[in-house]
């Protein structure tokens, strides 16, 4: 009976390793709008939103800053959208934002699809709510960050490298939140 459960043991172990391997092949990076992040050129970028204006120069990211009108994008109740590319003209960030209201919709989404890393102050029960909140997913190399400060109008989604290749070094959380 022993040796039943030993092969029976090792079937498993077997099966687990096996299901673990596809698993890990199947996480993919999250991709903003369609967008890979370290992989999308700014070429490919202009096709897809040939209107976007160019808003500045990341000082982090050493590359141009962009905005696409948010009627451009095919998400509702977004106000503004921001995509940064690096040196090397591939897209390194992306922040999005929301109208406020949005907040707890977005973090359930985000909560379906990537693995929750980071979590700090309460749900917003209603749009007066003053407190700081912040939740944070990642999926494959990218980080997710949904943020909500205090009695602004707006909630901020970042979408960014946990490794940028192409960068000598990554962004600090003071840093990161400069660009927001």
């Amino acid at each position: 009976m022993k040796k039943f459960y030993y092969i029976l043991l090792k079937i498993f172990g077997v099966m687990l390793l096996f299901t673990s391997c596809l698993m890990a092949k199947n996480i993919e990076d999250a991709k903003p709008l369609g967008f890979e992040l370290g992989k999308t050129t700014f070429e490919e970028f202009k096709a897809k939103y040939p209107r976007s204006k160019e808003t500045g120069f990341g000082t982090y990211t050493k590359g141009p800053i962009y905005d696409v009108s948010p009627n451009l994008l095919p998400l509702e109740h977004v106000e503004k959208a921001r995509f940064f590319f690096n040196h090397k003209n591939k897209l390194a960030l992306v922040i999005l934002e929301f109208e406020a209201w949005r907040f707890n919709n977005l973090k359930r989404t985000l909560s379906e699809r990537y693995v929750l890393i980071k979590e700090e102050g309460m749900d917003v029960p209603v749009l007066g709510n003053v407190g700081q909140q912040l939740s944070q997913y990642s999926q494959g190399n990218i980080e997710i960050s949904l943020s909500l400060e205090n009695n602004r109008s707006n909630c901020k989604l970042q979408y960014s490298m946990i490794k940028d290749p192409d960068h000598e070094r990554q962004l600090t959380a003071s840093e990161q939140k400069e660009l927001l």
